[in-house]
């Protein structure tokens, strides 16, 4: 195939178009290596489910009340045992709410990278930014948004293993609680200890987290 480049990892076959190289070089992103970033399937059976033994599944999530309007970003990560190893919710301002889908899986890999996690799935149910990060195209793309992706690039390079998936949004409560949280309270939270969380909002949680747990 002419242009396709194909490269097989950790048994999963991936293409990257080498005519888009120049777009990459364009945001300085430097040297990105391919095998850091895959496909991965095992979310289309339409329920969450565990990572592996040693991976970290995060989902992440963007809130924007009239898009752009008050904004905010939520995220969970948990381990193979369906443990929360971190959650956050962070009011961000006035925003659009694809730049907060995108800032809300950077900061989502940013805490996991901060506990030590070499190997990470990341699950979002925007569309747009999958496709920017899997495709590493920014035509038509604002430069805060252009700028963000980079920034989540180079912190693969960095990386064992990053996967990233589209889900539909009933798949990420979570995170699609911890952000709108965000967006309507003007308020932060980023902790592991979901006791410190006002009451409402640790209670909803509690019921997605054991809800996602019990599939």
């Amino acid at each position: 195939m002419a242009g396709m480049e194909c490269t097989t990892i950790h048994g999963l076959t991936t293409t990257v178009d080498e005519d888009r190289e120049g777009d990459l070089a364009s945001l300085n992103l430097g040297l990105i290596r391919a095998s850091s970033i895959s496909e991965d399937f095992s979310h289309l059976e339409g329920i969450w489910s565990p990572p592996p033994l040693g991976v970290l599944k995060i989902n992440s999530d963007g809130s924007s009340r009239g898009n752009p309007g008050h904004a905010g970003i939520g995220g969970v990560g948990r381990d193979s045992s369906g443990d929360v190893q971190f959650i956050f919710s962070e009011y961000k301002g006035l925003h659009t709410n694809n730049l907060m889908e995108a800032q809300a899986i950077l900061v989502a890999m940013e805490r996991a990278n901060q506990l030590g996690w070499r190997r990470i799935i990341c699950e979002s149910d925007s569309q747009v930014v999958v496709n920017l990060l899997k495709r590493q195209y920014m035509d038509n793309v604002s430069w805060q948004l252009a700028l963000i992706v980079e920034q989540i690039l180079t912190l693969c390079a960095s990386l064992e293993h990053v996967t990233f998936n589209h889900i539909p949004r009933e798949w990420n409560g979570v995170a699609d609680c911890l952000a709108k949280w965000a967006s309507d309270h003007m308020h932060d939270w980023n902790l592991v200890d979901r006791g410190h969380l006002p009451p409402d909002l640790s209670h909803q949680l509690d019921h997605l987290v054991d809800l996602d747990r019990a599939i």
